[in-house]
């Protein structure tokens, strides 16, 4: 607490002093309160530590405000400040990324770019909004596929416990396609 730092740096003679004492405490707390609104502050700055800053700046950068979770929210933002200017396949990727805290491999193939998520298993969980900013710097002309990691059989098959395997969630296996 900064009264005590306020206290030291006074003579030996007025640290005693019931008045000075009280009026340190008082201006003390109002410091150490200011000191906490400003490291806040500054963490509004830094987009992997805004809280309430990240809607100021979804607003600035236009951005609709969602209720998503925080992570989510800051992914978007990341995206939306990657996703500017010339548009290539390391812009493409540095998007995808942003989003699934994963890897992505970007290609193209037939008039269509192609989005293969390479260690996230299954869906991510934002990925309408990984689709939705993507669409919005992809050129228009340019088709949008995604390519997902699932589970087979063949990588459970004596792998996994009968533990792991019900404590792995069924979007990560590959989806049942009838014949």
């Amino acid at each position: 607490m900064l009264k005590d730092v306020l206290i030291r740096n006074l003579h030996k003679v007025m640290r005693k002093d019931p008045l000075i004492n009280e009026l340190l405490g008082s201006v003390g707390q109002s410091l150490d309160s200011v000191r906490v609104d400003i490291h806040d502050t500054g963490n509004q700055v830094d987009i992997d530590k805004a809280t309430w800053g990240l809607t100021l700046i979804q607003r600035e950068l236009g951005i609709p405000i969602q209720a998503q979770p925080i992570d989510e929210q800051r992914a978007v933002v990341k995206s939306k400040l990657r996703g500017s200017g010339t548009i290539g396949a390391a812009q493409i990727k540095l998007v995808a990324d942003a989003y699934t805290n994963g890897q992505v491999e970007v290609g193209f193939e037939n008039g269509a770019v192609i989005i293969r998520f390479t260690s996230v298993v299954g869906v991510p969980p934002n990925i309408e909004d990984v689709k939705k900013t993507l669409r919005d710097i992809i050129p228009a002309h340019l088709l949008i596929e995604f390519a997902y990691l699932y589970l087979t059989i063949r990588e459970i098959n004596n792998v996994m416990t009968i533990n792991q395997l019900s404590n792995t969630k069924l979007n990560q296996f590959a989806p049942f396609i009838g014949v």
